[in-house]
């Protein structure tokens, strides 16, 4: 809070930086113009009044703000957070008038360092572990503001102190009751002006304006600047009203959190500072990692202007330019936290296709067997060591500022193709149909024998053809409406889905395909290859022919739990059609039959048809393009 001590400065111009020279105050140490404290030294002159530091006559320290300037609007915001109690929040003792007639706030004194200080010390971005830290303390005081229904409406850096480990807010004085009636009420505008949301320039605000402010506070953290800045107020505003934020500077995986914390419609960015920050820790601990696991780099210093309303508070200074070399660290994090090598996956995938296809037509399995499973071991350790070095080594590129700006990056701004709308949904399970019937004509032509053991197309028997393709378009039903459904609130975006709804999505598959099985009167679906189980407790998992009730929702439940469907049916997964992730869904599936009693080329032929039209059905959205456009442009 910068009224609860030297606030060392929020960036501003040149001439604010002269002003505070020769800045003057009204009581000099050691005077008593509130009974019961002595002032002990002045500590900041902002837009509101003075702040001072003071004992207490039992020997408390605190801080004495004097109200000069729009002493009723302060006044306003202290007397409905005078019994807030939050340890992320600077507490307000109480509110005194003195013989001449002045207010004065009476509020806990900070010696901690504030973020603006700590920014201008690390001009070039903070380490992220340290962005961490402050988002986290900064989410738990704003929540606790909104659930008392204030919005803070000023918050900065200036405004932030970090003592003993601990975030405290400030200037919460300044906050302001959002009643339902008054969401959109004109009012004063507060806030400075580089932490500004767009809708207060029209005098409405709500928790959505404290959300953009923690945006820009984030952004500034990571790269060391501001996302908008200029030479004036009004170019400023222009900018928060109208310009998308560069996003370049950003950590790949950081920045969809970044963009939607920052867009122009309050509606579309995060509903509740608490989804700002899970999302930013789920894209930091790679819960949903991008395709690059390296770094961008933090961007060079910067200066900031004039305050609110044009006012610049004294002691601000100018930042200075420069920035580290961004190579230095970035040896550890490539060597160790790297991709396995191409050769390996090549060979691993390979001898898996070699597999599949092999039990598919009869083939000899000898050598495929043993390349699948010596080089699937090499690949499968060598990941599950890159996972165990990856946080190590992420933080210490981080803390070294090792990024890469040519990283792939994801949209910067409004991204119109997601899972928000009904149409994506409808119009996917539509296309599911067309396609699986044209794939499932091709497989029926070239390998009669998938569909139930047919010799040739005119032997297929119709039951047969009539559960593979209904199965195909449910099994893709499902698992396209999982993404629209855990995805579609904009909080969530980015987070990933539990294996647990695959796993209750497959086992209602299951049970369909079963009653479709037993209406149509299916009589042979192939025989199923030696499997580890054949019975779960006393049910038979292949009776007479066809898999059981319990078989399918083992078949289902299986597949769908351990193959990666998410990457298949988002629409910023890389590639629209991918063979590898068909490969590895085939994989599952002999796996699975080998597990589980099903017939075991049915069940490759299906799950592979259903993640080709998966994919194929899905929305798109192909970003890399845009962005090469954009950057050609």
């Amino acid at each position: 809070m910068s009224s609860s001590r030297i606030a060392n400065g929020h960036p501003s111009s040149r001439r604010a930086e002269r002003a505070s020279k020769n800045m003057k105050f009204t009581f000099a140490p050691e005077s008593r113009p509130l009974e019961g404290y002595t002032i002990k030294r002045a500590i900041y002159r902002g837009g509101f009044g003075e702040v001072y530091y003071a004992l207490s006559d039992a020997g408390r320290e605190v801080a004495l703000k004097l109200l000069q300037h729009n002493s009723d609007v302060e006044l306003r915001g202290v007397q409905q957070c005078l019994n807030l109690s939050h340890p992320n929040l600077v507490t307000i003792f109480d509110v005194r008038q003195d013989g001449d007639g002045d207010h004065w706030i009476i509020m806990e004194y900070i010696a901690g360092e504030t973020l603006d200080a700590t920014l201008r010390r690390q001009s070039s971005g903070m380490p992220v572990e340290s962005v961490r830290s402050w988002l986290r303390g900064l989410t738990d005081g704003m929540a606790y503001l909104h659930s008392r229904g204030l919005v803070h409406r000023d918050l900065k850096p200036a405004n932030m102190f970090m003592e003993n480990g601990v975030v405290k807010i400030g200037d919460v004085g300044l906050s302001k009751f959002i009643a339902p009636s008054r969401h959109s009420a004109q009012t004063q505008s507060v806030g400075t002006v580089h932490y500004m949301a767009p809708e207060v320039a029209k005098g409405r605000y709500g928790r959505e304006v404290d959300i953009y402010a923690i945006g820009i506070i984030l952004y500034e953290m990571l790269t060391g600047k501001l996302p908008f800045d200029g030479e004036s107020t009004g170019e400023i505003l222009m900018k928060h009203l109208s310009e998308p934020p560069d996003l370049s500077p950003l950590p790949p995986r950081l920045q969809p959190v970044i963009e939607m914390a920052l867009r122009k419609d309050p509606k579309e960015r995060f509903s509740r500072v608490e989804a700002l920050q899970r999302a930013f820790e789920e894209a930091v601990l790679g819960v949903s990692p991008p395709k690059s696991t390296e770094e961008v780099p933090a961007a060079p210093g910067h200066a900031r202007v004039p305050d609110r309303d044009g006012k610049q508070d004294a002691g601000f200074v100018q930042l200075p330019e420069g920035r580290p070399s961004a190579k230095k660290g970035q040896k550890g994090c490539a060597t160790s936290c790297g991709p396995a090598p191409g050769w390996m996956k090549g060979v691993a995938f390979g001898g898996l296709g070699l597999l599949v296809m092999g039990t598919v037509f009869g083939w000899d399995l000898s050598f495929p067997m043993v390349v699948s499973i010596l080089f699937t071991s090499g690949l499968i350790t060598y990941s599950r060591s890159k996972k165990a070095n990856r946080k190590t080594k992420l933080n210490q590129a981080r803390r070294a500022a090792a990024v890469n700006v040519s990283a792939p990056q994801p949209p910067p701004q409004n991204l119109r193709r997601s899972w928000g709308t009904t149409g994506d949904l409808l119009g996917s399970m539509f296309l599911t149909v067309p396609i699986a019937a044209m794939l499932i004509t091709c497989l029926a032509a070239l390998k009669p024998s998938l569909l139930g053991g047919a010799s040739s197309l005119s032997d297929i028997d119709p039951a047969n053809l009539g559960l593979f393709a209904s199965m195909t378009i449910l099994s893709s039903w499902a698992l396209i409406t999982i993404p629209f459904s855990v995805l579609r609130a904009p909080e969530h975006r980015f987070r990933s889905i539990s294996r647990y709804h695959y796993g209750l999505a497959g086992l209602f598959v299951g049970v369909v395909a079963y009653l479709i099985e037993q209406y149509l009167m299916v009589s042979d679906l192939g025989t199923p290859s030696r499997a580890i189980f054949s019975r779960l407790g006393d049910q038979s998992l292949f009776i007479d022919g066809v898999p059981s009730w319990i078989g399918f929702m083992a078949f289902f439940a299986t597949l769908f739990s351990f193959a990666n469907w998410q990457e298949m049916s988002s629409p910023r997964r890389k590639d629209r059609f991918s063979i590898s992730s068909v490969v590895g869904v085939g994989f599952v599936a002999w796996l699975t039959t080998t597990v589980f009693a099903f017939p075991t080329q049915f069940g490759l032929a299906l799950a592979v048809i259903i993640a080709c039209v998966t994919q194929l059905s899905s929305p798109f959205d192909d970003w890399r393009s845009k962005q090469k456009s954009r950057k050609v442009a």
